[in-house]
């Protein structure tokens, strides 16, 4: 993954632009549907980019996200 300057997002960003559930963007990241990115152990955030990639891919090889 190669993160650069991208803007890092929290889950709750991620589910508002995607409109989800919290649960749903955290079900996607358990499930490695999505990248993201851990700067300590309690920590998690997305790079926009990188999920839009990821769903974009998911919804191309016909399976559901």
């Amino acid at each position: 993954m190669n993160l650069g300057f991208q803007k890092l997002v929290t889950a709750r960003e991620v589910a508002q632009l995607f409109s989800v559930t919290v649960g749903t963007v955290n079900r996607w990241t358990r499930q490695g549907r999505i990248p993201c990115v851990r700067p300590s152990r309690r920590v998690v955030r997305y790079a926009l980019a990188e999920v839009e990639a990821a769903l974009r891919r998911s919804q191309k090889g016909g399976s559901r996200v």
